[in-house]
């Protein structure tokens, strides 16, 4: 066709800026096709031809890399979501074990209590139940227990030999001598025996 190469836009931009109707423009280029103004007529429909192909390339290359970027924001969102869910899922999983791991020691700590105030009532029936003065000293030398055969033999009553008033019942010419044995023997940790004077009801002493 012999209008196509007039580009409709500029022929648009021609009648409305210089009010050329269709039919002058038409009659003009007839006259003369090849005058300076109709060669720039088709050099500007030549640059907007060129102007609109380039527009719809950066369109398509808009369009692209706004697909591309949404995916990977797709990605991103479901790799955070991801993420978050396992976070809060072994956060979960690491309190429940701590507190059943919790709940474990209490139980074991009680039943470790309750076994040592057995054995101790154990320890304490058998001590009571035989002929010999018994008695339990700690780390300091200081008394924690006397069975009831040494209350009965010095006539002391509970609680009367606690901490260091055990040795009121030791005479007093061998209470150094007593504890300096029973020093050595608890760094060496080795045993020992001994004769001591010990006091009775009445105040007298005997081995």
């Amino acid at each position: 066709h012999t209008d196509a190469w007039l580009f409709v836009p500029f022929i648009r931009l021609l009648r409305e800026t210089i009010g050329w109707s269709q039919e002058a423009i038409a009659k003009h280029r007839e006259g003369a096709p090849k005058t300076a103004l109709w060669q720039a007529i088709r050099r500007g429909d030549e640059l907007l031809t060129m102007t609109n192909i380039n527009l719809a390339y950066l369109a398509r290359e808009h369009d692209q890399t706004t697909e591309v970027l949404r995916l990977r924001a797709s990605q991103v969102d479901r790799a955070s979501f991801l993420v978050a869910t396992l976070g809060t899922l072994v956060s979960l999983i690491l309190f429940v074990y701590a507190i059943l791991r919790a709940n474990q020691l209490i139980r074991e700590r009680h039943q470790a209590r309750q076994a040592l105030m057995e054995s101790e009532q154990n320890y304490r029936t058998l001590a009571d139940s035989g002929q010999a003065l018994i008695r339990s000293l700690d780390a300091n030398h200081r008394c924690t227990y006397v069975n009831k055969v040494w209350r009965d033999y010095t006539g002391h009553g509970e609680g009367d030999d606690d901490g260091d008033a055990w040795l009121t019942a030791v005479h007093p010419e061998d209470r150094q001598e007593l504890l300096g044995i029973i020093k050595q023997a608890t760094a060496r940790q080795v045993r020992f025996t001994t004769d001591y004077r010990l006091a009775r009801p009445d105040g007298n002493y005997r081995w």
